[in-house]
């Protein structure tokens, strides 16, 4: 008796991991934001730790977790008039997946 052809199984999908802050969405910030966005930085906003960029500044809460369109930061990132540190597409793209994925820490 011939045993049955075995049906080959689906190797699981990798699993998309969120980038978070602490992985990725700090040292990108850190980088790209903190020469005018520091410690006492313009308009309130300091991008350097999790606490401050959650907080904000002193317009209003930088990131609105969940709420990519209602982030400040992605509002003043895909304004009409660029912004004196304009993030790549790649990097706002990063940002509003880590927004979008409710902008966890670690």
């Amino acid at each position: 008796a011939q045993l049955p052809k075995p049906t080959p199984t689906q190797a699981p999908a990798a699993a998309a991991v969120a980038p978070t802050y602490d992985g990725a969405v700090g040292a990108l910030l850190q980088a790209r934001c903190s020469m005018c966005h520091g410690a006492n930085g313009q308009k309130g906003l300091d991008v350097t730790t999790y606490a401050s960029l959650v907080k904000g500044g002193s317009g209003a809460p930088a990131i609105a977790a969940g709420d990519v369109a209602g982030s400040l930061l992605i509002q003043v990132q895909t304004a009409p008039q660029p912004h004196f540190s304009q993030l790549t597409p790649d990097e706002l793209k990063l940002v509003s997946d880590w927004i979008t994925a409710g902008a966890p820490e670690k």
